[in-house]
């Protein structure tokens, strides 16, 4: 068997299961933020927000290591991005059209031709984009200076500053224009390119390649990863209740706290898988789980709402706290059984899967 970074595939694996346990937690975190259950929702949503984060560090890690030309780029990997955007956004069209008994044609045709799908599908658009950046982004990570300035100018202009703003501007009556002169202030700068998460794409690279070895830079990183979890926990527990409503300022995956957060899990993974010695056995299902990943996080959505819809199984069923860890494990398995039999489907294995 071939030398393969298994790390990246196990990583794959807990990213796919921990965006499940999002969606399970984020049909109630609308809801009453008063309610007890809404902690424990809080609790797992914060626990596990390093998903999305992690499968852009895989990529990144990845395709900028790797000698693709731009047709190789455009044809093998933009191109079965963007038609299983296509294939899932009518499937999902299809399925809200038939539950809401919306059979009006207009609505069908916006929906067809926006691709309007379901939540999840918006990482596909994102992970196209960063695809399209490849070659230029591979000429920073030639440079090792150019990858760490172009890492400190994406923390303070895209988690620290902006995050700052929005919850100053929370709390001053002239909060809204002070963060307007910020946004135009980012405008006149034009740092676009380090707003976003490219940022990820290239810290992916470069916590992969880097020898993270010394014991006290081990030791900050899963401390900083720890503060990032009781951050993300405490931070949005105290914010949402002070503005009295559902506010998703530190959950989203372009803040402070979910950095910290996705850099602790993508090393503790490293470190714990990347020299450690699987059977044959072993590898063989590792890398059949992580192949399958893609397909059970593309069709998960669309179980997890049957599950709930259909079959009134929710996560407020019994105590949340014993049902969504057991929904998500259920919605996992079905997933990956569903995204395993599309994987022997010629044509689908290949660009919907």
């Amino acid at each position: 068997m071939e030398k393969r970074c298994i790390y990246f595939d196990i990583l794959r694996i807990v990213a796919c299961f921990a965006v499940i346990i999002i969606h399970v937690c984020s049909w109630y975190l609308y809801s009453d933020i008063n309610s007890p259950n809404w902690q424990v929702f809080n609790f797992y949503n914060s626990i596990v927000k390093w998903s999305v984060p992690i499968f852009v560090m895989i990529s990144g890690a990845l395709f900028l290591k790797a000698n693709y030309s731009l047709e190789e780029l455009y044809k093998n990997k933009i191109l079965r991005i963007f038609i299983s955007l296509c294939f899932w956004s009518i499937v999902y069209c299809f399925y809200i059209v038939y539950v809401n008994k919306n059979f009006d044609l207009k609505f069908i045709l916006f929906s067809l031709i926006t691709l309007k799908g379901k939540v999840h599908l918006w990482f596909l658009y994102m992970i196209m984009g960063l695809y399209i950046l490849v070659p230029f982004l591979k000429k920073i990570v030639e440079d090792k200076f150019l990858i760490k300035y172009f890492l400190i100018l994406s923390l303070l202009f895209t988690f620290i500053i902006p995050k700052l703003i929005s919850v100053i501007s929370s709390f001053q009556k002239d909060g809204d224009v002070l963060f307007n002169n910020f946004v135009l202030s980012c405008n006149n700068f034009n740092l676009y390119f380090v707003l976003g998460y490219t940022s990820y794409f290239i810290l992916g690279h470069f916590l992969d390649t880097e020898t993270i070895d010394e014991k006290n830079k081990i030791n900050i990183i899963y401390t900083l990863g720890v503060i990032g979890f009781i951050l993300t926990m405490f931070l949005s527990n105290i914010y949402i209740h002070y503005l009295g409503k559902f506010d998703e300022l530190f959950y989203d995956y372009l803040s402070f706290n979910i950095f910290l957060e996705s850099i602790f899990v993508f090393v503790f993974i490293k470190k714990c898988f990347e020299h450690f010695k699987f059977s044959d056995k072993q590898k063989n299902i590792i890398i059949k789980c992580s192949k399958y990943s893609f397909g059970a996080f593309l069709v998960h959505y669309l179980i997890l709402d049957i599950l709930m819809r259909f079959c009134h199984f929710t996560p407020i069923s019994f105590n949340p706290l014993f049902s969504v860890p057991i929904i998500g494990i259920i919605v996992f398995v079905i997933s990956f059984f569903i995204s395993s039999l599309l994987n022997k489907i010629p044509f689908l294995n290949k660009y919907i899967v």
